[in-house]
């Protein structure tokens, strides 16, 4: 089977499964995730890491998520990918999606992810990315060319026991803060609107 691209329109999103749930035992991540119709904790930390390992500079990478995941199992899996690429995940805990891409382009990072399923329903999960100084979602050829990169690597032979290189730092704070203070910065609201 030829898969051209795994993303939607606006990322990934699917229900999730835990890697050892019975239904995908003995099956890859991308396996569970094409046949089965399931994103694994595995299968995130693998897309995380299959985008971030591509990047020429990957400098920072900001990360954040909704509470659809309280045991933190799939928003580890997303910043394990991310440290596992040796890259600096930039974390800021659970904040609305639209405060990742601001951080983003706010901190000057490279790319961020958003762990989140959107509106979808609560046993769903995914990832939304976004890249570069403006927070551009990807193009066509960019999904084609990260399905490419996360059907190719090996989960166990090759991700799952390499070690988190890249450093961990807690942005949440920060992120917060800017998210406030531009939103309710006068020349951003609707005040000035006669």
């Amino acid at each position: 089977m030829s898969i051209d691209r795994i993303q939607g329109t606006d990322g990934i999103r699917r229900p999730v499964a835990p890697s050892d749930d019975p239904r995908v035992a003995g099956l890859t991540p991308q396996e569970a995730f094409l046949e089965r119709g399931l994103i694994t904790d595995e299968f995130l930390e693998l897309y995380t890491y299959a985008f971030v390992s591509s990047l020429d500079d990957p400098g920072e990478i900001v990360i954040g998520w909704d509470p659809r995941d309280p045991e933190g199992r799939f928003t580890g899996a997303a910043l394990r990918g991310i440290r596992k690429a040796g890259v600096t995940a930039v974390s800021l805990g659970i904040c609305p999606t639209p405060g990742v891409a601001l951080y983003l382009v706010w901190r000057g990072a490279t790319a961020a992810f958003m762990v989140t399923a959107s509106h979808n329903f609560r046993d769903q999960n995914g990832v939304k990315i976004f890249v570069g100084k403006h927070a551009l979602k990807l193009f066509p050829e960019d999904d084609r060319a990260l399905t490419r990169r996360v059907l190719s690597i090996d989960y166990a032979a090759d991700l799952r026991d390499r070690p988190e290189t890249g450093e961990w730092i807690d942005a949440g704070d920060e992120a917060r803060r800017v998210f406030v203070e531009f939103h309710t910065a006068p020349v951003n609201t609707l005040s000035l609107i006669h």
